[in-house]
């Protein structure tokens, strides 16, 4: 993969981690299930965390995380 590539990857990476928490957590509130909400702190220390504070997280039972 180029430098090229990773820098506009960067750029990107950046532009979301400048959003509001308030956008952050609406994102995170409109994902399916509330297991994704958490996964997405994977992607950074600025999501990490912030699934805690999201109003409104839907849980589909099942148990076991067989995806």
């Amino acid at each position: 993969m180029g430098e090229r590539s990773r820098s506009k990857r960067r750029r990107a990476a950046d532009q979301i981690s400048a959003l509001g928490d308030d956008v952050l957590l609406r994102v995170l509130e409109l994902l399916p299930d509330a297991r994704d909400a958490v996964r997405m702190g994977a992607l950074s220390r600025r999501w990490c965390g912030l699934w805690k504070r999201v109003p409104a997280l839907r849980s589909h039972g099942g148990g076991g995380g067989g995806g």
